[in-house]
């Protein structure tokens, strides 16, 4: 992650780092390869867009007007990063749209990393994987959703095993179901995981990617420092609930983050505070 150098090298102490889940999404990537090839993968470069509804579309804009209504286009610069998923670009690009209209400076990253954020954003998003999903096998992550996310799954084209594996590892999601995904993940993966060992826990999670998203905040923290920018650097970050709801509830004591809500991180030498709902953390 490069930003652009300016002369005159300053240290800021307002420079804020702020990771926003995706806004309400169709799933079309994720349908399609229900119906065709359910225990397929996703390939990044090879997503069905656009994705987000048109209520999702809304939101995002609502809650862009809103976040940078407390932003001074004169005092702030803007960096976008996002995960590889197409629901999450379209998400920062609704963002960046916004934040433009506004005047706010939009940092251009050196590449993008995704053909679809190169043609989307003109190049301002740049992807990144601790912010992206991995998913080698569609219809295993979807042991944890509603009925409705799952019906049009062709099951002719399952295997017995893992059919066999789907339906013990379900009764456990119904004997006792949260009602949405997120919570669903929080609450069962690790008992899931035993069902299905490739499968990634919360814990896992947590230990692994949401650290990674720790360290992506740090060295962002490190750039915007090294920039020399005589305004305050902010660096919006668009992702997804898993990680992060993992992360709130172990600061929080709340897996939940809605479509558009946003966490804030703040970095001072060593020590990382987060900022959700009014609430702060120390997260070091």
């Amino acid at each position: 992650m490069k930003f652009m150098n300016k002369e005159n090298p300053t240290q800021n102490n307002s420079n804020e780092i702020f990771l926003t889940r995706h806004s309400e999404a169709e799933y079309r990537t994720n349908r399609a390869i229900l119906e065709n090839d359910p225990e397929g993968s996703l390939d990044p470069e090879d997503q069905i867009s656009p994705d987000l509804s048109e209520k999702g579309k809304k939101l995002a804009r609502e809650k862009a007007e809103e976040f940078f209504s407390k932003l001074n286009h004169q005092e702030d610069s803007l960096f976008f990063v996002s995960s590889n998923q197409i629901r999450a670009i379209e998400t920062a690009n609704i963002y960046r749209e916004v934040a433009k209209e506004k005047g706010f400076e939009i940092l251009k990253p050196e590449h993008t990393r995704s053909e679809y954020s190169e043609d989307m954003s003109g190049g301002d998003i740049r992807v990144v994987q601790s912010l992206s999903l991995q998913v080698p096998n569609m219809i295993i992550q979807h042991v944890f959703s509603r009925e409705e996310a799952l019906k049009g799954v062709d099951w002719d084209k399952v295997s017995e095993e893992t059919k066999e594996k789907w339906d013990r590892a379900r009764k456990i999601i119904e004997a006792d179901d949260h009602g949405s995904w997120g919570a669903n993940y929080y609450y069962h993966s690790e008992e899931i995981k035993k069902i299905f060992p490739e499968l990634k826990s919360a814990k896992d999670l947590d230990e692994a990617q949401f650290k990674n998203v720790l360290r992506l905040v740090k060295f962002a923290d490190k750039k915007i420092k090294e920039s020399g920018s005589e305004k305050k650097i902010k660096i919006l970050g668009f992702g997804h609930e898993n990680y992060l709801g993992v992360a709130l509830n172990e600061y929080f004591q709340d897996h939940e983050i809605k479509n558009c809500e946003t966490v804030s991180f703040q970095v001072d030498e060593d020590n990382i505070k987060a900022s959700f709902r009014g609430q702060e953390k120390d997260i070091s």
